[in-house]
């Protein structure tokens, strides 16, 4: 895994994260804070989360 620096980390032990995505993917998250009623980091580190779980058992 990569080492970051120490000046990335941010309170609560978070990372900023800037990310180029599609247009249609962004609508798409927009969409969903929208309907549950959720921030969009929030959304995306659920599903960074349920990704690496794939993976996680794909691996094993």
């Amino acid at each position: 895994m990569a080492t970051r620096r120490k000046e990335e980390k941010v309170p609560n032990g978070r990372i900023t994260l800037f990310a180029a995505i599609n247009e249609d993917q962004y609508d798409a998250l927009k969409y969903l804070t929208y309907k549950k009623k959720k921030s969009l980091a929030e959304i995306t580190r659920e599903a960074i989360d349920v990704y690496l779980s794939t993976v996680e058992k794909e691996s094993d």
